[in-house]
C-alpha cells in the first residue's frame, strides 16, 4: 500500500507562452475574418518534468475513444490527486507518448514535480528536457468558446501550413517518448482559455536531446 501522498515542495511554473522565461518566438496567423479568433504559433523549451496521470494504453495503428478516456479521469479520484500535486495550475494534458512494443500511451493528467511514487491505479512519466512548437489560438473568455477551436488547432498543427522556426524539425522517434501533447490551458482566475498543440522539435544538424 503507498503511502499517503505529501504535497512537495514546488515553484509553480505556466507554461502559457505569455511568459517571457519560455517564449523564444512569437508568430500571428493573419486570418481572413476578423470574428475568427487569430492562430499563434510559439517556441518553447521545457526542463526534465513529470506528468503524472492515468494510463490509455492503445494499440498502434488504431484509435481510441479519447472523449471517454477524459470522463474517465474527470471522474476519478485521479483528478483530485493530479490537481493537489501538479505544479501548474492552469492546465490539464493529454500526452500522446511512446508505450509498450506495439502499443502508445495517451497520458491524462499534468505536471508534477519532485513525486518519487506513483499513486496507486495511475501512472507517472518522467520527461527529458526538450524544445516545442506551440499550436493555439487567442485566449478566449470562456471554456466554451475555447474548446470550439479545438477541431480546427489540431488540423493547423498537424497539417501542411504549420511552419517550423528555421532549422528545425518534428521530431518523435526514440529517444524522443513524446509524439505530441494536448493542452487545456484555462486560466480560471484572469477569465481566459484556451487549446494548445505541443510538439517536440530539434535542430536538423543537432543531436537529439
Amino acid at each position: 500500500m503507498s503511502e499517503p501522498i505529501k504535497k512537495p515542495n514546488q515553484i509553480p511554473e505556466s507554461y502559457s507562452p505569455t511568459k517571457p522565461l519560455i517564449m523564444s518566438m512569437v508568430q500571428k496567423i493573419t486570418e481572413l475574418s476578423p470574428e475568427i479568433p487569430a492562430i499563434e504559433v510559439y517556441q518553447a523549451h521545457r526542463e526534465q518534468y513529470q506528468v503524472l496521470g492515468i494510463e490509455n494504453k492503445t494499440p498502434n495503428g488504431t484509435v481510441g475513444d479519447w472523449g471517454a478516456c477524459w470522463n474517465v479521469f474527470l471522474n476519478s479520484n485521479a483528478r483530485n490527486i493530479v490537481e493537489f500535486l501538479r505544479t501548474e495550475k492552469s492546465t490539464f494534458l493529454g500526452v500522446f507518448c511512446q508505450s509498450d512494443t506495439g502499443y502508445y500511451n495517451y497520458l491524462i493528467g499534468g505536471v508534477v514535480s519532485d513525486v518519487s511514487e506513483t499513486p496507486e491505479g495511475m501512472f507517472l512519466a518522467n520527461f527529458p528536457a526538450a524544445d516545442f512548437i506551440v499550436v493555439t489560438h487567442e485566449w478566449m473568455p470562456s471554456i466554451d468558446e475555447a474548446e470550439q477551436q479545438v477541431g480546427r488547432i489540431v488540423g493547423y498543427a498537424h497539417g501542411s501550413e504549420l511552419q517550423l522556426p528555421d532549422g528545425y524539425i518534428k521530431y518523435n522517434a526514440p529517444p524522443s517518448p513524446i509524439m505530441f501533447i494536448e493542452s487545456y490551458n484555462y486560466e480560471f482566475d484572469n477569465n481566459r482559455f484556451r487549446f494548445e498543440v505541443w510538439f517536440p522539435i530539434r535542430d536538423k544538424g543537432g543531436e537529439i536531446k
